[in-house]
């Protein structure tokens, strides 16, 4: 029986508890600081996706990560096809190649892992998520949804970190305070692309079951822990000075759009874990 190890749950506490200082108080630290904790989140998911996988499996998923969101930001940023016209300063975010900074790829798998897992989740109803291998239509869907739940957390960021600190900038501008919503919606196809060949690489490589043997509950919520971090972090910024009306406003919209999908994640797992007790 394959189970998770403690020194491995408690691994990916201590990485989402870095995260988590990272996301509140990141802006507040050294920059080099600064930047090794905001890379805890995708250490998280590369070390959470492969113990219910397989390390192989994990880095495959990266490498497609990698490459969709890739394409898809150097299409966008000498066409405007994907998300609007916009491009990158070469100093906030790291080097530039083909004017996209490679790190910003990192942060798509994170964004991406956790919520293609709570996707699993909405779409099987529970610990199944981590069993099943979710094929045909609920393949699509699932990877429908999980671009929709990371487009969420871009809802609440990209102002913030676009018409305010500039780390990338919109040519044309844009309504929702000035981000077009073209952006958005390459948001959801980009994440659907790579979702769904995630789904493909599962169904093409897993055994059935996924895995052998129970895995904790604490283990199957911690994507949703990670995803709730992310809205923490934009939730939290008035409440440490920084004020104005963009911040406000993020603040509100990440604490309605951003915890509905996290309460329902964690009602589905933990009605299932009371269901099988």
């Amino acid at each position: 029986m394959q189970l998770v190890s403690v020194g491995r749950q408690r691994l990916l506490w201590v990485l989402l508890v870095l995260a988590l200082i990272s996301g509140v108080a990141g802006s507040f630290l050294p920059d080099g600081i600064a930047f090794l904790l905001a890379e805890m989140q995708v250490a998280f998911a590369i070390i959470h996706f492969a113990t219910w996988t397989r390390w192989s499996i994990a880095f495959a998923a990266l490498g497609i990560v990698f490459a969709v969101s890739y394409l898809s930001e150097f299409i966008g940023t000498h066409t405007g096809l994907t998300f609007g016209n916009y491009y990158y300063s070469d100093t906030l975010l790291g080097p530039l190649i083909g004017e996209v900074p490679p790190l910003i790829m990192l942060a798509y798998f994170s964004i991406g892992y956790v919520s293609y897992m709570m996707a699993r989740v909405l779409v099987t109803g529970g610990a199944e998520a981590y069993s099943a291998k979710i094929r045909g239509g609920r393949l699509v869907v699932t990877a429908l949804l999980t671009g929709l739940l990371a487009t969420m957390n871009d809802l609440a960021l990209d102002p913030i970190q676009s018409t305010l600190l500039g780390q990338w900038t919109w040519e044309d501008g844009g309504a929702f305070f000035g981000v077009p919503a073209h952006n958005f919606y390459g948001w959801v196809g980009t994440v659907f692309v790579y979702s769904l060949l995630i789904g493909i690489l599962l169904v093409r490589t897993m055994k059935t079951p996924l895995f052998s043997g129970a895995l904790p509950t604490a283990f199957m919520v911690q994507p949703a822990i990670l995803y709730a971090i992310y809205a923490v972090s934009v939730m939290v910024k008035p409440l440490l000075g920084e004020t104005g009306d963009i911040y406000v406003a993020m603040a509100m919209l990440g604490s309605i759009i951003m915890v509905m999908p996290v309460v329902a994640t964690l009602a589905l797992l933990i009605r299932k874990r009371d269901a099988l007790a």
